[in-house]
């Protein structure tokens, strides 16, 4: 070990950090600050389990589909989990700098600011992401009638079909379970109908008797 490494080590652990109340103050602003401005989405001192978890739920509800739409969700639950660190320091500004009434309206300033920058990424970036998820979604329902109306049109002369042929992205199998899906749908709302009306006209007939 060389001497200066000796020296630095022998002064890291005599040190106790700091003292006073103003230093522990100004420490703990230290580090408030820095859980504010850091470029990093996790910080050393978070649980990075935690961390992965939140964002994995996270991501898991926006239920995204292809790397731009995971890019944008993960954006949304970065920001989210800033959001949440942002939260956590406020309520521990008030008890770092109570005794200095000055220091702790332009601590709670800078709260107010950076707290509204996040939300307002939050909120745009969601947005973002809401808006492609619904023009893919838009483009595979207008994909999935044109498709269907083939497969049916092949399943009347008993011929094979694939999609593909014509360019459609779904497969023959992908297809065939949405358009099972699809008359299911129907058939459960044709059902509900008649149970209504059959309903209806029973409490008429009642209701007359």
């Amino acid at each position: 070990m060389s001497a200066t490494a000796a020296v630095n080590r022998a002064n890291a652990q005599s040190s106790t950090g700091p003292r006073t109340a103003e230093g522990k103050s100004r420490s703990a602003m230290n580090a408030i600050r820095h859980g504010l401005t850091a470029g990093a989405a996790l910080l050393p001192n978070e649980n990075a389990e935690s961390y992965h978890s939140f964002c994995r739920r996270m991501v898991q509800d926006l239920r995204p589909e292809g790397m731009l739409e995971e890019q944008l969700a993960k954006t949304v639950a970065d920001a989210q989990w800033r959001l949440n660190r942002c939260r956590s320091l406020e309520s521990r500004v008030s008890i770092a700098d109570h005794d200095d009434p000055n220091k702790l309206v332009e601590a709670l300033g800078k709260f107010s600011l950076y707290e509204h920058r996040l939300t307002r990424k939050f909120q745009n970036t969601l947005k973002q992401f809401r808006d492609i998820q619904a023009d893919r979604r838009k483009l595979e329902q207008a994909e999935f009638d044109a498709a269907s109306k083939v497969m049916k049109h092949h399943q009347c002369k008993q011929l094979d079909y694939n999609p593909a042929d014509d360019g459609f992205v779904l497969s023959a199998e992908r297809l065939e379970t949405l358009m099972r899906r699809q008359q299911h749908i129907d058939e459960a709302a044709r059902a509900a109908l008649t149970e209504c009306n059959v309903e209806h006209q029973t409490g008429v007939h009642a209701a007359s008797a």
